[in-house]
């Protein structure tokens, strides 16, 4: 089984709500400005320190 990929983001740029959840503009570390994405909440993870 194959996990999927994780990126790092870099900072959150913007929110705004869709369909009734939060979702975040986030700058990914290590990539350009051209690849910003609008990302919903359920694709967020814990990063390490947070429970």
């Amino acid at each position: 089984m194959e996990l999927p990929e994780e990126y790092l983001a870099h900072e959150i740029l913007d929110s705004r709500w869709r369909q009734g959840k939060p979702y975040y503009l986030e700058n990914w570390e290590g990539y350009g400005p051209e690849k910003l994405t609008w990302e919903p909440i359920e694709n967020k993870s814990r990063g390490p320190g947070n429970s």
